[in-house]
C-alpha cells in the first residue's frame, strides 16, 4: 500500500525534475511514521532520483523506501557517515562509511566502491566534475580522486563542532574551521586557497545558493544566547546578513531550505531569510533530510525511548511571503 500523498515515480528515470526555488509559506502534510531499530543519521545520497533513504546505526546501514514505506536493515554492513552530490539534480551521489567511499548511480542500486581514505570521513564533498572528493574529519580535509589517489590536503580545527564542507557550482571547495577563530575556507579543485572569511561565532552550516559564486554561512550568535545569523557571501565578500532572533544548537543545509533543530524540539526551515515552516516534534530530533523528486521531509526523533523515523509531504501555500 503507497503511503498517503507520496507520489508514485520510477525513480530510476534519468529524466531531472525541474523545481523553482521555494518562496512561499508552507505546511508538513503527514505520510507515515516506523519504529526502526535505534539510527541516529539519515541520508539521501542521490536525493533527486532514488525515493530511497539510508539510515545508519553504529554498526551497519539500512534502507526507508518511500513509495512502500518498507525499511530493510541490511543494506550495508558498513556504518554510513556522510553523502555528497556534485549538484543538486546530480544523477550519481556518493557516500562515506566507516571503513571506505562509495559511488551510487541513480539507475543502479548496487553502490561501487572507489578507495579507502583510511581515516573516519565525518563529511564528504564532490566537486561538479566529479574529479574531487574531498573527505573531512575533525582536524584536516583530504582531496582524492575517484581512483583513491591523495591531490591535496588542508588543515581545519574543528575540534568541539561538526565540519562543514561544501563544493559551489563555480568549482570553489568551502571548508570550515571553529568554534575559536572560525572561519571559512575556500579552495580552488587544485587546493590553491582562494579566499578566507573571518566569522565573529562558530559556523553551524553551509549552504549553496541560486548562483553559482554565492553561499550561505548559518553561525551561531556571537555570545551565549544570542540568536542564529545567516551570512550571504560572494566569495570571500559578505553581501547580506539576516539574524533569526531565534537560538539552535543545529543547523542542517538542504537544496531548497536550511533547517534549525531549537532546543524545544522544534524545527524551523529557512528559505531566503524567512521562517516558511515550522515542525513541532514528539520526541528529541536526531537527524532529517529531504527527497526533492518526491517532495518528501524525512525526521528520525527519539520518543520514550523508541527510535521514530517520519516522513511528511512539504505543501506550498499560495500567499507568498511579503
Amino acid at each position: 500500500m503507497t503511503p498517503r500523498g507520496i507520489p508514485l515515480v520510477a525513480f530510476s528515470n534519468l529524466i531531472k525534475p525541474v523545481r523553482p526555488e521555494i518562496t512561499r509559506a508552507c505546511s508538513l502534510e503527514f505520510d507515515f511514521s516506523q519504529v526502526i531499530p535505534g539510527s541516529r543519521r539519515l541520508f539521501a545520497p542521490v536525493p533527486a532520483h532514488l525515493g530511497m533513504v539510508y539510515i545508519a546505526d553504529d554498526r551497519g546501514t539500512g534502507t526507508l523506501e518511500l513509495d512502500r514505506g518498507r525499511f530493510f536493515p541490511h543494506f550495508l554492513s558498513e556504518r554510513m557517515t556522510a553523502a555528497a552530490v556534485p549538484t543538486d539534480d546530480s544523477d550519481v551521489g556518493y557516500f562515506a562509511t566507516s571503513h571506505s567511499v562509495y559511488a551510487l548511480a541513480a539507475d543502479n542500486p548496487s553502490p561501487r566502491r572507489l578507495f579507502s581514505p583510511r581515516f573516519e570521513v565525518a563529511e564528504l564533498a564532490v566537486t561538479p566534475s566529479g574529479e574531487e572528493i574531498v573527505c573531512v574529519d575533525a582536524a584536516h580535509a583530504s582531496c582524492f580522486n575517484p581512483d583513491g589517489r591523495r591531490l591535496w590536503e588542508a588543515e581545519c580545527r574543528n575540534y568541539f563542532l561538526r565540519p562543514q564542507v561544501l563544493t559551489l557550482e563555480s568549482g570553489d571547495i568551502l571548508l570550515s574551521s571553529g568554534p575559536s577563530n572560525s572561519t571559512i575556507q575556500g579552495f580552488n579543485p587544485g587546493g590553491e586557497l582562494s579566499f578566507t572569511i573571518r566569522l565573529d561565532a562558530p559556523p553551524l552550516a553551509i549552504a549553496r545558493t541560486t548562483s553559482p559564486e554565492d553561499f550561505q554561512v548559518v553561525t551561531f550568535g556571537g555570545a551565549p544566547g544570542e540568536s542564529v545569523k545567516i551570512i550571504t557571501c560572494h566569495r570571500d565578500t559578505p553581501i547580506a546578513e539576516v539574524n533569526l532572533f531565534e537560538t539552535a544548537y543545529e543547523a542542517r543545509a538542504h537544496s531548497h531550505f536550511i533547517t534549525l533543530f531549537h532546543a524545544s524540539n522544534r524545527i524551523s526551515f529557512i528559505a531566503g531569510g524567512h521562517v516558511i515552516c515550522e515542525y513541532e516534534a514528539e520526541g528529541t530530533v536526531v537527524d532529517d533530510c529531504w527527497l526533492p523528486v518526491v517532495n518528501a521531509y524525512v525526521v528520525i526523533e527519539k520518543i520514550s525511548g523508541q527510535t521514530v523515523v517520519k516522513v511528511f509531504r512539504l505543501i506550498e501555500e499560495r500567499s507568498k511571503i511579503p
